[in-house]
């Protein structure tokens, strides 16, 4: 059997109203959100093959490919992709877990914050989540910075959001986390 990857309400949502999905996995939003931090920080984001999302692949890798077919010795060429929300079904449990580890650089944890952003095509608001480590806590700019970087892009701003919940997530929690996801999975 393989395992749902949304879930829905069951019955019709209001006129007027969208269906809104839900991810089964949300218990990892919050590992994927620091994983995702520690990528968007990491050598690899400066790649100039990198990418984040399937709208990304075509127009950043085929440059890379038509210059990588012209090389007359090249090396083979390998695609890596490091996605938590469904790797659990396609790669040994264990190996996730070695790969993951030194992933999650901070011991002393990372704090998680959320953003109201506003999209000007839909005229909608979406919660997205920064994350700043452990000593950029007290620097309320880091945040207030990091709010203003996720808003960038056509037709959005950030709102930030103060006097809300943020949390505190340690590295030893979020590897416990996954675990216990796995583990509960197989």
């Amino acid at each position: 059997p393989v395992r749902p990857l949304w879930a829905a309400a069951a019955t019709a949502p209001p006129a007027g109203a969208e269906w809104v999905w839900k991810a089964t996995n949300d218990v990892l939003n919050d590992l994927y959100a620091v994983l995702r931090f520690e990528v968007q920080r990491g050598p690899l984001s400066r790649s100039p093959s990198a990418v984040s999302h399937a709208n990304q692949v075509y127009p950043k890798l085929m440059p890379f490919l038509r210059w990588w077919k012209q090389q007359p010795d090249r090396p083979p060429l390998y695609y890596a992709t490091l996605d938590v929300k469904g790797a659990f079904d396609s790669i040994p449990h264990q190996k996730l877990l070695e790969v993951i580890r030194p992933l999650l650089r901070e011991e002393d944890g990372y704090l998680k914050c959320p953003y109201s952003r506003w999209c000007g095509k839909t005229g909608k608001a979406r919660t997205v989540y920064g994350v700043v480590t452990k000593e950029r806590f007290g620097d309320v700019e880091a945040v207030r910075e990091r709010g203003r970087r996720l808003g960038h892009g056509r037709g959005s701003f950030a709102v930030f959001m103060d006097l809300v919940e943020y949390r505190l997530l340690s590295r030893t929690q979020l590897l416990a986390l996954l675990t216990r996801h796995i583990c509960s999975h197989v």
